[in-house]
């Protein structure tokens, strides 16, 4: 799957996460976004996303070469059709930027988070996990193990960061904290699709978004907003 088909399925997440801050209007506006890509690239997903467009009462007219008359301007230029070459990098400090401040949101991870200001900051986390598993503390561990993903992330070590965040998962899954399952999954989306796993990172970052739907936390829908933004390079 190439990068255009990457950017409509973040451009439906992206709506998905403002429908549940009851944000419709840009919540349209990110759908019919990926709409004109889903037409363009004829994606399954096109079916999906004009469902949602006519559920939330405002679907634009748009032809079958997804361009929309109406609403397309200079701005769009980043909407283009598969057959054009795309100048994508992947930033990994902003990135890795919006995952510090999701980590942050939990409230074990203030312990542990000081010690990304250390020389060798893994051998640090390292003991501090061993510490924190040697006392059966899961919450510590999940949140030590998302730090330990968020440094590999940063030093562009996708797969490692991957292993971490589940490794992350699985802690909180096992004392049922649905709020560091929420983060762990949107961190596992976020290194799938770095890695190109795009159909099981959104699995995973719609798993995410289902939790943090039922939280009912602010905060979250905000941070995890902008780190789908952040991969999507809005």
């Amino acid at each position: 799957m190439g990068f255009a088909e990457d950017e409509a399925i973040i451009l439906d997440l992206i709506g998905d996460v403002y429908i549940g801050a009851d944000d419709i209007p840009n919540a349209l506006d990110y759908y019919n976004r990926s709409l004109k890509l889903c037409l363009s690239l004829n994606m399954p997903l096109k079916a999906e996303v004009t469902d949602k467009i006519k559920k939330y009462g405002e679907y634009l007219q748009i032809n079958e070469d997804g361009v929309d008359k109406g609403k397309l301007g200079s701005d769009d230029e980043s909407f283009l059709s598969p057959d054009v070459d795309v100048d994508y990098s992947i930033d990994y400090v902003n990135i890795g930027i919006k995952l510090d401040d999701i980590i942050s949101l939990l409230d074990e991870s203030a312990v542990y988070s000081t010690y990304q200001e250390f020389r060798n900051p893994m051998a640090q986390l390292e003991e501090a996990y061993e510490m924190a598993h040697s006392i059966g503390d899961e919450n510590g561990e999940g949140a030590i193990l998302l730090i330990m993903g968020d440094l590999s992330l940063k030093d562009e070590k996708t797969k490692k960061s991957l292993e971490f965040f589940k490794r992350s998962l699985n802690s909180y899954q096992k004392i049922g904290d649905m709020k560091g399952q929420a983060i762990s999954k949107l961190m596992i989306g976020t290194a799938l699709f770095l890695l190109g796993e795009t159909e099981e990172g959104s699995d995973y970052l719609r798993k995410s978004m289902d939790i943090i739907k039922d939280l009912e936390d602010v905060n979250i829908e905000k941070a995890a907003l902008a780190l789908l933004k952040s991969i999507y390079g809005d």
